[in-house]
């Protein structure tokens, strides 16, 4: 509804005295469709940063399941297989740990020689380049 239609029907409602409160009236009509289309933006780009939040984690765990498969010395078909198990590890539970649990247990299995430390570093910086790779996507 056009807010000089809603006007008139207040301004009619009121009567001719009423010329101020119909004004504010009108601010306030205005003003609550600035505030809802606000709102609808902040909830739209919350949604955008979450997934896009989500799209770099998946790919940051599969950019790590891939560094680790080559540590482990498994082939291309191997290595894309446990990719993808790295993915699913984490949604055993909220954050990191569950995939950092994975690959040292499947690291340590394999007999590679590696740290929580060594691990965090390639986690952050798996970070950063799946980000990189998202971005250019677009």
């Amino acid at each position: 509804m056009q807010p000089s239609v809603e006007l008139g029907r207040k301004a009619a409602y009121l009567g001719h005295g009423c010329r101020y409160t119909a004004r504010i009236f009108l601010r306030v009509w205005i003003g609550m469709g600035t505030f809802n289309e606000r709102e609808k933006g902040f909830e739209a780009k919350f949604a955008h940063d979450a997934d896009l939040e989500f799209r770099v984690t998946a790919r940051r765990n599969k950019l790590l399941g891939l560094w680790a498969a080559q540590k482990l010395g498994l082939t291309d078909a191997e290595s894309e297989a446990y990719a993808k198990s790295v993915v699913q590890a984490d949604f055993e539970e909220t954050g990191d740990e569950d995939v950092i649990r994975k690959l040292i247990g499947d690291l340590l299995k394999g007999g590679v020689d590696t740290s929580d430390i060594e691990l965090r570093e390639m986690l952050a910086k798996k970070t950063a380049e799946a980000r990189e790779q998202i971005e250019k996507q677009g």
